[in-house]
């Protein structure tokens, strides 16, 4: 009974190495490859390509020189933008979208959508009707997107729509379109 007992706690042991030394190696995998994996979890999530460029507006490759960008000579996309930070890639929508209202007299979520997810790339109507939903507002109803909370539920329902998801908490999302406000 007694070495019955000891191999059980060893099987046990060695079972529990195992795990931890596989959860390990699979979160060393997982970075190189873009990927998280949860503490604890063996689930490996892949990020989506807004999330991976930092970038989660999904941003095309432009001369503006935004905070944070990744220079065009090492960005590995070659069709989006690519930034340092998150917060510095919300900051960058952020920014696009106040210039909108400001240098193009925008300030509906069709007129701002229309112009940021053209038909010709995009099924715009469908992308005016999910963002104007997730805001509670009507398409046409005016906003102003120098108010911090405005902003704030725009981006977030933009970053719904461009990744399928928001990956991002809401402190992280705030923190950017501060930045973006500045």
């Amino acid at each position: 009974m007694k070495k019955d007992a000891q191999l059980a706690i060893l099987f046990a042991l060695g079972a529990l190495g195992a795990w931890l030394w596989f959860s390990r190696a699979g979160q060393a995998v997982a970075k190189t490859a873009g990927e998280t994996v949860s503490a604890g979890v063996s689930i490996v999530e892949k990020l989506v390509r807004g999330e991976r460029n930092n970038n989660p507006g999904n941003i095309r490759i432009s001369a503006n020189a935004w905070k944070g960008k990744i220079p065009v000579t090492q960005n590995t996309d070659k069709s989006f933008e690519q930034f340092d930070t998150v917060q510095n890639g919300i900051r960058a929508l952020g920014k696009l979208l106040i210039g909108y209202a400001k240098n193009y007299g925008l300030n509906t979520i069709r007129g701002i959508i229309s112009r940021y997810a053209p038909p010709t790339e995009n099924v715009t109507d469908a992308y005016v009707k999910a963002v104007a939903n997730e805001m509670n507002i009507t398409p046409d109803s005016k906003i102003t997107l120098t108010n911090p909370t405005t902003l704030f539920f725009l981006v977030k329902a933009i970053i719904r729509h461009e990744n399928g998801r928001v990956y991002y908490n809401d402190a992280t999302i705030q923190d950017g379109v501060s930045r973006a406000l500045t």
